[in-house]
């Protein structure tokens, strides 16, 4: 009877041996992720600001020289005088460059985690989706041109893609330019290539969904053929925009258009775009 009873009570136990086994198994697998998932933020956050070092130096290696900018003639204080290598290129993006030659620019917007390398290869959008400058497998990848775009002429508009990262990095602060205020304190975005430093007013910032009716096409254009072509794409632009910018575009304007996922929606992108001021 005793036996009996022991045996009853052995079988009613095995259902919460079960799932006290289960429930312990999906933790281990969801420690395991998380702990994945750190540890290749915390490499990636690591391999790009070896890159910011490598640019902030501005030195070493055996092919620069040291050329300054002119004064501008109404300039009271002294300015920034660059540093160039023997091929024209910007000093510290010379050096990033030599260990990467895909590297076109570096895009930043102070105040924010956005100050990062960009990489550009001709015809290919898929290279640097999940690559870091080093061409090894990343999951964040990097901020990458659009295939279409030639820097060299340069194209029109120049479009820049990268991840929207849960832990901030990357392109992810894109979305809260959907808040005015953000905006107001972030109006402008910086972006060098490896030749020159240039500097963009935000005028539109908008969300689109791939491959919706609706979808407005932004990635379609990196050249314009004509005024009218370039004013309805950015007419389309402001219109769509969360809020008025107040920043006036006129044809001949360069355009930089960065783009990032939102997640709010399947296949959405959040899309800031900006003007070139210099």
């Amino acid at each position: 009877m005793r036996y009996t009873e022991g045996k009853g009570r052995n079988e009613k136990a095995w259902p919460k041996r079960i799932v006290l086994i289960l429930s312990l198994c999906v933790l281990a697998a969801c420690a395991a992720y998380l702990g994945k998932y750190f540890y290749e933020s915390c490499r990636a956050a690591n391999d790009i600001e070896e890159i910011r070092e490598l640019v902030d130096e501005g030195g070493g290696g055996d092919a620069p020289k040291e050329e300054a900018q002119p004064e501008p003639e109404a300039e009271s204080e002294e300015p920034l005088q660059e540093r160039y290598a023997e091929n024209g290129m910007l000093l510290g993006y010379y050096n990033a460059y030599r260990k990467n030659s895909d590297m076109a620019g570096w895009v930043s917007i102070p105040g924010t985690k956005i100050d990062y390398p960009v990489m550009h290869r001709a015809g290919d959008n898929e290279f640097y989706l999940h690559r870091n400058f080093d061409k090894e497998y990343q999951y964040s990848g990097l901020p990458f041109i659009d295939g279409d775009c030639d820097l060299s002429l340069p194209s029109d508009n120049i479009i820049i893609y990268a991840h929207n990262m849960r832990d901030g990095s990357m392109f992810a602060h894109l979305l809260d330019y959907e808040d005015r205020d953000f905006f107001e304190a972030h109006p402008k975005v910086k972006f060098d290539t490896n030749y020159k430093r240039g500097e963009y007013a935000v005028f539109a910032v908008f969300s689109t969904k791939v491959g919706a009716p609706d979808e407005f096409k932004y990635y379609s254009k990196t050249m314009f053929k004509d005024k009218n072509d370039f004013e309805e794409y950015v007419k389309e632009a402001k219109e769509r925009s969360f809020y008025d910018t107040g920043v006036d575009v006129s044809y001949g304007d360069a355009l930089l258009t960065l783009s990032t996922c939102s997640y709010s929606r399947s296949n959405e992108r959040t899309v800031v775009m900006a003007k070139k001021l210099f």
